[in-house]
């Protein structure tokens, strides 16, 4: 047996995106540690945390204004184009941050990066929706967010390089940002670019998978809730930094582990019932939190990789059921509707919690 047919049992579903996967873990490293550069980079610098704050949450608010344009790109520019180009951009806006320190024209930066960044994951994901069907849906999604956890835990680890001025860490970014462009180029089929869509309002979308949407507008809450707050919340309990380290890298470790498992699990049983595991698992959790993360190291991690199993998968259930219930033809609607339902219930609790 060689190398490819190893790799190709180990995917199953997910081996004919692994290209498209590829390009998400690339896009992904960045993703995990733009943030957090430019907030040790701002607080080295003397800036309030509030300041830093808001500069940060403007990635937010582009995110939410991309995911309103991305179907116009999209249809005109169609898939393999437009993530080019927005991870083109991408990468010149996070470059911009190692020559000129401004606040505002950091915050801009923000902006506009996360304007291009939301719009290259609806590719992606408009993209595995098109390819899929309600069978191998939720395993495909599951591979899909294993890629970009892996990217997303692998980004800080750029923050241990010496690098004062902050050039270095910001020109690796930006190549990390390049590379992506390179595996999803060579992805040439045609059904794909052929593929039309059907414009449907945003209530219209709604009303055909309320469940879906309402599982991602949450999912998009407390992701959004969790990067504001949770660090905060372990040392703001009494616990230290290295008690807070454990949480934070076992809660990305436990969304990573538990993707495939609930994806196949989604994909076997009513959707509906995960979801109602996942939102009952959750809810659980939060509620013995502070008195269960006091009791060792140990019990710590178990709890995170719980807490980070359950919050993780809410989205990748609810983009799965969504996409179940709405037609084939408005996939792009599909998923910049869900885009927005899950960026706007990230991007109010970041607004509040500033």
């Amino acid at each position: 047996m060689n190398y490819k047919s190893i790799i190709k049992n180990l995917f199953g579903d997910a081996f004919p995106f692994r290209f498209l996967l590829l390009s998400n873990f690339l896009f992904c490293v960045t993703l995990g540690s733009a943030a957090s550069v430019i907030g040790v980079k701002l607080g080295g610098l003397g800036v309030s945390v509030s300041i830093i704050g808001q500069i940060i949450t403007w990635h937010n608010v582009g995110a939410l204004a991309g995911a309103i344009c991305s179907y116009r790109l999209l249809n005109k520019f169609k898939h393999v184009k437009t993530f080019i180009l927005c991870v083109l951009l991408s990468a010149i806006f996070i470059m911009l941050h190692a020559f000129y320190v401004n606040n505002t024209f950091w915050g801009v930066l923000r902006f506009l990066f996360g304007f291009c960044e939301i719009i290259a994951l609806v590719v992606l994901e408009s993209w595995f929706n098109i390819r899929t069907d309600n069978k191998n849906r939720g395993t495909v999604f599951s591979f899909y967010m294993i890629s970009a956890f892996l990217g997303l835990s692998a980004g800080p680890y750029i923050l241990k390089l010496p690098d004062s001025s902050g050039f270095v860490m910001f020109t690796i970014l930006s190549l990390f940002c390049l590379l992506a462009i390179f595996p999803i180029s060579r992805e040439t089929s045609p059904k794909l670019f052929k593929e039309e869509s059907e414009k449907i309002s945003l209530f219209e979308f709604f009303k055909r998978a309320p469940v879906g949407v309402f599982a991602c507008f949450i999912s998009g809450s407390i992701s959004g809730l969790f990067y504001a707050l949770g660090v905060m919340y372990i040392l703001n309990i009494g616990l230290g930094d290295s008690e807070a380290a454990l949480f934070a890298s076992f809660t990305f470790l436990g969304g990573m582990l538990f993707q495939y498992f609930i994806g196949r699990l989604s994909d076997g049983i009513d959707r509906r019932k995960v979801l109602m595991l996942n939102s009952l698992s959750i809810m659980i959790l939060a509620l013995f939190a502070e008195k269960v993360l006091f009791l060792g190291d140990w019990l710590i991690i178990a709890f995170s990789l719980f807490l980070g199993g359950f919050v993780f998968t809410l989205y990748t259930v609810g983009v799965a059921f969504a996409n179940d219930r709405a037609e084939k033809k408005t996939n792009v609607f599909n998923k910049w509707y869900i885009t927005f339902y899950l960026v706007f219930g990230g991007s109010h609790i970041s607004v509040d919690c500033i």
